[in-house]
């Protein structure tokens, strides 16, 4: 068994493959710090996040820098926590265990936010880009785009469900009956729907999408992805009670 310091107390940790190694990112649970480990030959360094509470969660995605003018994946790990209204991109590759502590702008860049995150949840078809949620009525949300590291709030309602396919999000909100789109500039474009909408759901290769209303008997609108407006939509209802009476009673 080997034992590898990992800070004083260490809260959250990942193992991140990189190209210099095997390295294991841990966060420590009573200070915005975290401490990186070469798991090979058990040298680590404890570095400072430029946030305003310790750093709750870690979460690992993949974006694409240039290199002398040829496009190349890195990997990178954002540290937030629902105490602090800032969150941390960290850049693993360029930190060197056994170096100085990294320059913030570089090795660790902070996004400042309108207000804590409750949540953050990461695009599933652009890993560089999130959501942020906030909780609270009308607190609305944050588009993160995390390869500038820049964000674009949205005011609004408080959201029931959101999709973001890293280009567009979807939403529908627990106080209004429209179905709002939102480009990564922010800007909202609303469609009515026939009631308030509960989930929304992405069929990518299709281009539709399928928002279930709050109604006991089922009830589904179908729009097309691309165009969601009303002339486009296909409303379902009675879905759980189709051909309920033609079913045979066995006793």
């Amino acid at each position: 068994v080997n034992q590898l310091a990992a800070g004083s107390s260490p809260h959250r940790m990942m193992l991140l493959e990189l190209a210099a190694g095997t390295r294991l990112l841990a966060i420590d649970g009573n200070q915005p710090r975290f401490t990186m480990v070469d798991v090979a030959s058990g040298e680590s360094a404890t570095f400072d996040l430029p946030m305003s509470a310790p750093a709750q969660e870690l979460q690992v995605f993949k974006t694409t820098i240039e290199v002398d003018g040829e496009p190349q994946e890195e990997t990178r790990v954002l540290a937030h926590s629902a105490n602090s209204a800032l969150v941390t991109v960290i850049r693993p590759e360029t930190i060197a265990v056994a170096g100085d502590e990294p320059t913030l702008g570089r090795s660790v860049e902070a996004i400042r936010l309108e207000r804590a995150p409750s949540r953050i949840e990461l695009s599933e078809g652009q890993p560089d880009r999130a959501i942020a949620f906030h909780g609270g009525v009308a607190a609305g949300f944050t588009i993160l785009d995390l390869r500038k590291n820049n964000d674009i709030p949205i005011q609004g309602g408080t959201l029931r469900d959101i999709h973001f396919d890293g280009t567009f999000a979807y939403a529908v909100f627990q106080t209004l009956d429209n179905f709002t789109v939102f480009g990564i500039d922010g800007h909202p474009i609303n469609y009515d729907l026939p009631s308030a909408g509960q989930d929304v759901f992405l069929d990518a290769e299709d281009g539709l999408l399928l928002i279930r209303h709050d109604d006991p008997t089922g009830m589904f609108t179908v729009l097309d992805a691309n165009e969601p407006t009303p002339e486009n939509a296909r409303v379902f209802r009675n879905v759980f009670l189709h051909e309920l009476l033609d079913q045979e009673i066995v006793r």
